[in-house]
């Protein structure tokens, strides 16, 4: 059995600070941390990365 999983590095608008995540699902990955950004921000990653 197989795994992938992807290692993604994402940062906030005027890229001072850099998020360095790691998933298998990445376009749903990515999604949560773009609806976090817009409406939560509850997290590290909603609070900096767009």
């Amino acid at each position: 059995m197989q795994h992938k999983y992807f290692v993604y590095i994402t940062s906030n608008k005027y890229r001072t600070t850099l998020y360095i995540g790691f998933t298998n699902n990445i376009q749903n990955r990515l999604s949560q941390h773009y609806f976090d950004s817009q409406n939560a921000k509850k997290s590290f990653a909603g609070k900096v990365c767009l």
